[in-house]
């Protein structure tokens, strides 16, 4: 029954809206993160993300009433933003992810100081949205309404990249995050 309880947990997704609820610490010198996270490696921001949630994902496996806390939550949406939005599988990704993802990835985005990937985020949703609509799906797929739909997607892509990478390192996700994480570690 542990397992059972377990798996349930992690596909309900624990972390609920914590974005909404949590604030910058007073300590976190939010105005400072872009500065700090222009010297960090990406890759290595990612890798320590990544580590970070599979830790609070491991402690959810092991004990069902474990909550990731928002620090691990943020460091899991800073990875699933890069991820999602500049892999190149943006149309995969967009039809699969619930309407709260977007609500909770656009929330991250603001708390990091990232307000354009945040409004990015918010038009991901939007087409998301139009993707199921009963409109759009009634329609051919082969039909120009689709290809004019996929077109927005890529140019949603493109736009999201741009942005993610404008400010070199100091303006990504992963890496405001970890210069985020890093403060709170500090």
């Amino acid at each position: 029954s542990r397992k059972a309880r377990a798996q349930k947990s992690m596909g309900q997704d624990p972390s609920g809206n914590f974005a909404a609820s949590v604030e910058i610490p007073p300590y976190v010198d939010a105005s400072n993160l872009a500065a700090v996270a222009a010297n960090i490696d990406p890759d290595e921001a990612v890798d320590r993300l990544s580590n970070a949630w599979m830790r609070a994902r491991k402690k959810v496996e092991a004990n069902p009433l474990y909550s990731p806390n928002p620090n691990e939550c943020l460091a899991r949406d800073a990875v699933e933003i890069e991820r999602i939005f500049c892999s190149g599988d943006l149309p995969r990704y967009l039809a699969k992810q619930p309407a709260e993802a977007f609500d909770r990835f656009a929330k991250t985005a603001h708390m990091l100081g990232a307000p354009k990937i945040a409004d990015l985020v918010t038009e991901a949703k939007a087409l998301a949205a139009k993707g199921h609509s009963p409109e759009l799906q009634n329609l051919p797929r082969k039909g120009e309404a689709w290809a004019h739909f996929r077109k927005e997607i890529a140019d949603l892509q493109a736009r999201f990249r741009t942005t993610n990478n404008a400010g070199g390192n100091a303006g990504r996700m992963v890496t405001l995050a970890d210069a985020y994480m890093t403060q709170i570690a500090a």
